[in-house]
This record gives C-alpha cells, structure tokens and sequence, in this order.
C-alpha cells in the first residue's frame, strides 16, 4: 500500500480505537471483535459530527483536524482507557480462549471470506487508471457522481453551512455524512477521490458484515444461523436465476467458463421486469448513506434487542443518540426502524415501568433531535406526503401483480410466512421481529414513497432483513439434525433464494462487463482549472447533465443539477430550470444573474441539444477556458 495512505489509515485506527473505548462508557456488552466494528462505527460517526461543528467554525482544514484529534484522544485516554483496561484484557482472554473451538474458528472463516470479497467491491466502486475515474457496476454510475459533487463541495468548495451542490442556495436535501466524512480524506489529507471512496468504503463494508453477522448470533444465539443470513443478505434475488440456465445452454460454454463473462445481472433483468436487484449492487455502492445506514441501524437494533431484556441508561441514550442522527446518516434507515423501536420500546417499557420518566425524557430529547437536524438539512419543499401515491403492486405491470412479485421475490413469498408460523413456536420473539418487518412489505406494495418508484425498495430491503432471521434460525435448526435429507433440503433452498444474487457478485468480482469511464482526463483537467481560477462560492449556470465535472470534481454549485436527482427528491427546481433555458438563449435579463448570484457559464459541445445555446450572447461575458470541448465564461 502507497505511503499516500498511510496519514488516513492511522486515522482511521486512531477513530476506531476511541470508538471502541466509548462502547464501555455506553456499557454495551459485546464481543472483543464485535466491539472493534461498533467502535469503528461509533468513532467514525463522531468524527463525522465533530469535525463538521468544528468546520462549520473553521473551515475544513489540517487545523480543525488535529483540534478533534488532540481533544477526542485527550478524553478518551484520560476518562475511558484507564477504567476499562481490565475490560479490554478479559476481553482479549475470552476471544484467545473461543478461538480455540472448531464453532468458532469455522464462524472466524465464514466472516473472514466475506469481508474481503464484498469489501474488495466496495474498493473497486471507485477507480483510476491511465488519468481516468471508472466506476462499476453499472447501477453506480449515475449515483457516484452526486457523491462525488457532494464530497467535492465540502473538500473543495468550503460548503458550510451544508447546501446542495446542484441546487444552489437551498439546503442539501440528502444525508450527507458519510460524503462528508468521505471528503475529509480529500481534503486535507490529500487522497484522491477513488481512494477516498475505498478507504471509507471498505471499512463501513466490513462493519456491515461483522455486524449484521454477530446481531445474527445475539437474536438467533446460533453461528450456523448467523452464516446462513450473511448468505441470505449478501445474495439475495428473485427467480433471474432461471434466465441464467437459458443463457448458459445457448452460450456453448461450460458452467465455470460461462460465470467468467456473465453478460448481465441476473437479479436486474429490468427489460423482463425483475426489480429486486441485489442489495450490493443497487445499495451498498450506488447509494452509500446505506453504507452508513445500515450498520448503524444494525447496531441501534442491537442495543435494543438487549434493552428488551435488561433496562441500562448509558445504552439506552446510546441507542437514542444513534437513532436522532439517521436523519444524516440515512433516512430511509430511520423511517424503515420506526415499526421495530417502537415494538421493542413497548417490551422496554412493559418490563421497567419504573424507568417510564427515563425513557420519555430520552425519548422526547432524541424525536427533537431529528425534528432539528430534518429543518436544518433535509427540509423539502413541498409536503413529503405529496409524494405518496396509491399503486398496488410496487412496479408490476397493470394485471401482472402477482408474477411480477412471484419472479421479483422467488421463493421467499412461501419461506418468509411459513417461517413465521413455525417461529412462533420454536422463537416467538424473533418470529414477532419478523412479523413486525412485513409492514414493509405491506406498504410498499400499497404505496409508492417517492417520485421514483424504484426507491420502495429501500424499504423492502428492511422487510427482507427482518425476515431472514426466523427463516435462518429455523433452517439451522433443520441442519442441526444431521439428516441427509434435510442438508439437501435445507441446500435446495438456499440455492433458490440466493443464486441470482450470487451470480451477481461472481459477476462484479470478474468485472465482467460491468466497469465504465466516468471522468475523462479531459474532464480533470477542467475540473483542476476550475478548482485554481475560481472562488469557491462560485456558482455556475449549466446544461441537465449529471457528470458535469464542475461540481462532481471541482465542488463548485450549479444552478440547477441534474433532472433525474432533483426529481427523485422531491425538489422544486422547474421555475429555475425556465430561467436557466432563458439565461442560455440570451432571452433573460442581467436580473436573473444577479437574482442566483451566477458567476460563471459552463457549456459542454455536443451535449446541450435540447437547450437553445445563443453564444453571441453570451460572447459579451469573458472567455476563460476553451478546450477538449469545454467553454467558461466569467461574468
């Protein structure tokens, strides 16, 4: 590895490593291994949130850098290290001790296989090679270059108080954090934005999976029944498997020859109308608030998992604290978490009615929270609810409901309701989890939630997490038999719901088809002009085009960005989009400019088509950059 990294590594084990100190003063009972993941977790999310208060004072610089280090260190070390050290050796025993029994070691080496394949994809999202930028899969390529524009606008473009890159002047509108953090790494430490984009995106993948893997252990209290959901998770899919035998059988190739040059994803055969796609490739890298999202919504259910059990106030405001600031983290987490706190809240409540005034004080303290940070950031601007329309049937075609969800979801329509049934027999608390996570099926087959249908399966994905916990534990429960019978049964089944998705992965880890040239040279370039010639606050007139350099890699803000994510969101931009056709055509006045604080016109040869471009016009304002296809002009 690069010396490049080495200042950002040591950064990141120094976050980790008080993250994973602040897990004892919150007293919550983990594993050794599991306890380094939660303070990873923990540590990068205060330093998300510390570093952008201490920003919002000084700007993002190496000065606010080593004040948070200095201070989080001081703290730590001084109140936390000393009073826990005996923890920390018991802890460290247990582990030495455990890692000597077969159960163990075997469950050590189902995780340590995972974590670098799916961590490998997250390290490969992001590329450079020969002066480009490739990203892969393909379901990313849209999405990485709003990251993009959002982690250059704090690197590059000092965005403090947090504003939308391609919206100018109104807030950021999305959860923002880990771009944020993301950013830091840019700048000051100086990586570029493929590494910076691994780096982040390699650990919060591994904290997914050691989390998701140990929850698993805690709700099931079984390792098998652990594995079985990472698999379940990890590849999850519908019934595209089936088109991967016709493919296979036409290709003249045999089965390990043909996985080596996949033609397409298996579980996104949009064109015959599959939507379930793998929750890797439409989530984990394209939409990386979920990389952020979910473990953290993995440990707050975690934390009250335990609560339901054994009241603590230090975990309880842990787990308060990490529920108020989803709305930064990751929206949907907090919307989709909902239904579950409320239930295991219930079973707290039902069971320490004695700490009623703790848990309402805490509780009206965290709802205000999030009322605070969705004003201050995410407010829309419009009703939210306006958004939601009735549409049975998620994305079905009108008629075809039921083979729309039957080749989208498989076998899991059959698995999930009848693991319910049994569970209420065999684990009737996980059995009632999972009955709580079919709300989210209920709804998003009822109503859509946003402008883009495709985005209920952001809530989906929580109703198939919920879900596979039953359906796991009662599985490893069949195999725990030892009867041949129920091994291939059990097999059967897990090849069923799982090798769409596992076609997928083999496909992306092949990079078979699936990378593609984001940003030119030619395009860093301008963006590496644009970053040394204008000011930061600069604010650019442009064309709908989703990888403008300008503000993916510059950090400088457009007036209006691209459609397709302002739409997604729920954005009012149309009046502007009118003044912006009007501003290029030469028909508007200088009131315009001044109105939204223009100063500086991008235009991109061959790419502005459907705008009326009048450059006698704009010939009067000062020709600053002309090359490779690319005009500025300075106002």
């Amino acid at each position: 590895m690069s010396f490049e990294y080495l200042p950002s590594i040591l950064l990141l084990l120094d976050i980790t490593f008080v993250g994973f100190l602040v897990t004892y003063f919150f007293s919550l009972e983990l594993f050794f291994e599991t306890r380094i993941a939660a303070g990873a977790l923990i540590g990068i999310i205060i330093f998300g949130i510390l570093m952008l208060v201490i920003s919002y004072f000084l700007g993002l610089n190496f000065l606010g850098l080593i004040i948070f280090v200095v201070i989080i260190n001081f703290f730590s070390i001084k109140y936390l290290l000393k009073k826990n050290i005996w923890k920390i050796q018991a802890e460290w025993l247990d582990l030495k001790s455990r890692f000597h029994k077969l159960s163990w070691k075997l469950f050590f080496l189902f995780i340590g296989v995972f974590i670098p394949i799916f961590g490998y994809l997250a390290f490969q999202l992001l590329t450079f090679n020969n002066g480009r930028y490739f990203v892969q899969p393909l379901h990313s390529y849209g999405d990485i270059s709003l990251h993009l524009s959002i982690i250059s606008s704090f690197a590059f473009g000092n965005n403090f108080p947090p504003e939308s890159p391609i919206l100018s002047g109104t807030k950021i509108s999305y959860p923002f954090l880990i771009d944020f953090i993301t950013a830091i790494f840019v700048n000051p430490l100086s990586l570029r934005f493929d590494q910076a984009v691994a780096l982040v995106g390699v650990l919060m993948m591994a904290a997914s999976i050691i989390l998701l893997a140990y929850f698993s252990l805690k709700v099931t209290g079984n390792k098998l029944a652990a594995c079985l959901v990472l698999i379940l998770f990890f590849f999850n899919g519908g019934l595209g498997f089936l088109h991967f035998i016709n493919d296979l059988q036409t290709s003249n190739l045999n089965f390990f020859q043909f996985i080596q040059v996949l033609p397409r994803d298996y579980t996104a055969l949009k064109d015959l109308g599959y939507f379930w796609i793998n929750v890797v490739i439409s989530m984990f890298l394209p939409q990386r608030s979920f990389l952020l999202g979910l473990p953290v919504s993995l440990l707050i259910l975690y934390i009250f998992w335990d609560l339901s059990e054994r009241f603590d106030t230090r975990k309880f405001s842990l787990g308060i604290l990490l529920t108020s600031f989803l709305p930064i983290m990751h929206a949907h987490s907090l919307i989709a978490l909902a239904p579950f706190l409320l239930w295991l809240t219930i079973r707290i409540i039902l069971r320490n009615r004695n700490k009623l005034s703790i848990i309402f004080i805490f509780g009206f303290i965290g709802l205000a929270i999030i009322f605070l940070l969705s004003k201050i950031f995410l407010e829309q601007s419009g009703n939210p609810f306006s958004l939601m329309k009735y549409q049975l049937g998620w994305m079905a075609p009108k008629g075809e409901v039921i083979s729309f969800y039957i080749k989208n979801f498989g076998f899991n329509l059959l698995l999930i309701p009848v693991a319910i049934l049994l569970g209420l027999k065999k684990h009737r608390k996980l059995a009632y989890f999972a009955a709580v996570g079919q709300l989210w099926f209920i709804l998003p087959s009822l109503f859509i939630f946003q402008p883009w249908d495709f985005d209920n399966t952001k809530f989906f994905i929580y109703w198939y997490l919920s879900s596979i916990f039953i359906l796991a534990y009662l599985l490893s429960q069949l195999i725990s038999k030892r009867q041949i019978t129920y091994v291939i049964l059990v097999s059967t089944i897990v090849y069923l719901v799982s090798f769409a998705g596992f076609l997928d992965i083999i496909r992306l880890i092949s990079s078979s088809g699936t990378s593609y040239e984001i940003y030119s040279p030619q395009a860093i370039k301008l963006a590496k002009f644009v970053r040394s010639n204008t000011k930061k606050e600069a604010v650019f007139l442009s064309v709908d085009k989703f990888d403008n350099p300008v503000v993916a890699l510059s950090g400088r803000k457009v007036l209006v960005g691209y459609h397709g994510w302002l739409w997604t969101y729920g954005l009012n931009y149309q009046q502007r989009e009118t003044d912006v056709r009007s501003m290029l055509a030469g028909q508007g006045d200088q009131d315009l400019f001044k109105k939204y604080n223009i100063s500086h016109i991008i235009l991109f040869e061959n790419e502005q088509e459907s705008y009326v471009i009048n450059e006698d016009y704009l010939n009067q304002y000062t020709l600053i950059y002309n090359q490779d296809g690319y005009k500025i002009y300075q106002i």
